[in-house]
């Protein structure tokens, strides 16, 4: 971190420099201290105390391949690594990155959602996925998440007008 750097600012641009990924990050998830006091920095024995602070990031799924941008920097090369691999201990890894598993969740999340399955002689009315959703360019039914305080039938009603005008002579809405 250099001096005066925001936290999340320092580990944004550290990770471009020995990644070349833009990455965003959310809150910390954790915060680590550790204390070696025989160690060796740059030639000699110091008493070494470091607070780490690691917080949860991602990349987008199209990025790139990592690459190193730093120049005369202390990272020789990134890459995507199995987690596997770094568990059973086949990719050697400093205390922290075991440390960081060991402590990573995934979130879980609980969406209620509303769909209409609607039939106009014999096609079904789907929507297409933006390249904004989960799973892009794939077709669902119309819907979507429920807002709070709104009925099922509400959400239909105001994501159906969205789109595509349901409910004509000869539809059918389920």
């Amino acid at each position: 971190m250099d001096h005066g750097e925001d936290p999340r600012d320092a580990v944004v641009r550290e990770v471009y420099e020995e990644t070349g990924l833009d990455v965003e990050v959310d809150e910390p998830a954790h915060v680590y201290s550790l204390h070696v006091e025989d160690s060796w920095r740059r030639g000699r024995r110091v008493d070494a105390h470091s607070v780490r602070i690691v917080y949860e990031g991602w990349v987008p799924a199209d990025a790139p391949e990592p690459h190193v941008t730093e120049v005369d920097g202390s990272t020789a090369e990134a890459a995507w690594k199995p987690i596997a691999d770094v568990l059973d201990g086949t990719v050697p890894t400093v205390s922290l990155v075991g440390e960081a598993l060991a402590s990573y969740r995934i979130r879980q999340r609980q969406r209620t959602a509303a769909y209409a399955y609607v039939v106009r002689d014999d096609a079904i009315l789907l929507t297409r996925t933006s390249h904004l959703a989960p799973d892009p360019g794939t077709w669902h039914l119309p819907g979507g998440g429920i807002d709070h305080g709104e009925t099922p039938t509400d959400t239909i009603r105001r994501e159906t007008r969205r789109g595509v005008r349901a409910g004509g002579p000869g539809d059918r809405c389920r």
